[in-house]
């Protein structure tokens, strides 16, 4: 029940004292293009990482070094 008597269906009026929404923080183009610049830079890192390992693989296979195979594979 309000203040001045008058008593809401659901409790309360919503439009009079709900939060109000959280806006999103704009960003700029500047950050936007930042953003994908360390995004491509992780990506590439990843690529890296992933050639690197199937060397290392292709290597212990044609060593017959089957356990380090088993290791690098699992």
């Amino acid at each position: 029940m309000r203040e001045d008597g008058y008593e809401f269906v659901k409790g309360k009026s919503s439009a009079k004292y709900s939060e109000p929404a959280e806006k999103r923080v704009k960003t700029t183009k500047d950050d936007r293009t930042e953003y994908i610049n360390l995004l491509q830079r992780d990506i590439s890192a990843k690529k890296e990482q992933i050639r690197y390992k199937e060397q290392r693989i292709e290597m212990a296979k044609n060593s017959t070094n089957w356990e380090l195979c088993d290791q690098l594979t699992a």
